[in-house]
């Protein structure tokens, strides 16, 4: 697609924001009935067991790539890179990262924790990987519950810090991915976690070098 395009789709999503707005409001709806419904399932093993295991590990690796959709926007501004794209980005990027958290409390719930929680299931010692989701999943609920002007406006400088977390969090998701087995999903997570690191360094090396003019 050429800028001319995401020219075009960058109005359309101004002018149809409220609309692509219910439009996420919709989908949390349904990510939070099939939760339900995929849980029952999975908690009394019934024949859609699998099928719903399966969907589980799917819906993870589909978290992965919102997850670092919702990146980018911070990578591409410290490198100085500006893109219809990105600002398309910016737009939703709050609704993207309650889908993120919404499609991993599934993959969670779905593939451990409900037998966790429900059924005292807990394998000892916990495999790492799992230690590495589940910080992750952790630090991903502060930022979900920050995520509305209510707590912007009156957190402050907390809410920057609650949603800093997200630099640890990509780290986690790489460790849990990774120590499962090396694949694209290890690959796509950790060249994401590197490009923030670069971009930080990047701005900061940038910032260093700009001349502050002294007065007379």
């Amino acid at each position: 697609m050429n800028k001319s395009v995401f020219d075009q789709v960058f109005v359309w999503c101004v002018k149809k924001r409220s609309r692509i707005i219910f439009g996420f409001k919709l989908i949390y709806i349904f990510l939070l009935s099939l939760l339900f419904i995929g849980g029952w399932s999975i908690y009394s093993a019934d024949k859609k067991f699998i099928f719903f295991y399966s969907l589980g590990l799917t819906l993870g690796r589909i978290a992965i790539l919102v997850y670092i959709l919702t990146t980018l926007p911070g990578i591409t501004r410290r490198f100085g890179i500006n893109h219809r794209f990105i600002q398309i980005l910016m737009i939703f990027r709050r609704y993207l990262g309650i889908c993120v958290f919404m499609l991993i409390t599934i993959h969670f719930m779905w593939v451990r924790g409900i037998d966790i929680l429900f059924k005292q299931i807990i394998i000892v010692p916990t495999p790492v990987f799992q230690l590495m989701g589940t910080g992750a999943y952790l630090l991903l609920m502060p930022m979900f519950l920050t995520s509305n002007d209510f707590s912007v406006k009156n957190l402050g400088k907390w809410w920057q810090i609650i949603h800093n977390a997200t630099y640890i969090i990509i780290w986690l998701i790489f460790m849990h991915v990774a120590f499962q087995r090396i694949s694209i999903w290890s690959f796509l997570v950790g060249t994401t976690a590197v490009l923030q690191v670069s971009s930080h360094l990047y701005f900061r090396l940038k910032m260093s070098k700009q001349v502050i003019p002294v007065s007379q």
